[in-house]
């Protein structure tokens, strides 16, 4: 019993219909922020959900039955980023003067967990900082093409300049990599975690 529920866990996220639950959930969070203004907080709640997704579908065109320390490595990339924004919320703008998004949406976080992935020894634990600093890059990129978004200061503290993207390339890649994903998946053998971590 435990091994078939073990088996139907994995099934779930080597399907491609997990791939496509990932795509919807990005394009419709993204319409709804595009066409309805919204409060901070209300809009926070498609931002988030889209955020993970991204990186998910990054995740599932890379790996076909990733494991779940990978999968957690990958949502906490994600989102956890967006802590920074919550002195926002209550009015305190210390993490965001003269830059739209808070410091730390910016290359020296990449960096700074680059030089913590560095400092680990555990070859495991290393590979799982690094797949946060993916994600986080992934969430900086997602950021960038944000319809109607005011950017990025990627460069902070060099530089305020926010920099941004269409969002046709993001929306294009991301069905690019739901499509690898989904072949992947529908080319593999029986699922097996694929990940050394």
């Amino acid at each position: 019993m435990t091994s078939s529920v073990n088996s139907m866990k994995k099934l779930t996220w080597s399907s491609p219909y997990a791939v496509l639950l990932c795509l919807a959930v990005v394009a419709i969070a993204d319409l709804v922020i595009w066409r309805v203004q919204m409060p901070y907080l209300v809009e926070a709640v498609f931002d988030e959900p889209a955020h993970a997704a991204t990186g998910l579908l990054v995740l599932f065109a890379i790996c076909v039955a990733p494991s779940r320390p990978v999968i957690l490595a990958v949502l906490a990339g994600s989102v956890l980023i967006d802590l920074d924004h919550v002195p926002h919320v209550f009015g305190i703008t210390i993490l965001e003067h003269g830059v739209p998004r808070p410091y730390t949406h910016a290359l020296i976080t990449l960096i700074a967990i680059g030089l913590v992935a560095g400092l680990v020894r555990d070859r495991r634990l290393r590979m799982l900082v690094l797949i946060v600093g993916a994600a986080v890059a992934v969430h900086l990129i997602r950021d960038m093409a944000e319809p109607g978004g005011p950017g990025v200061s990627l460069l902070w503290p060099l530089s305020d300049h926010p920099y941004a993207m269409p969002y046709v390339p993001y929306g294009l890649a991301l069905v690019a990599l739901a499509a690898v994903g989904i072949a992947r998946r529908r080319t593999a053998p029986t699922p097996a975690t694929d990940s050394a971590v």
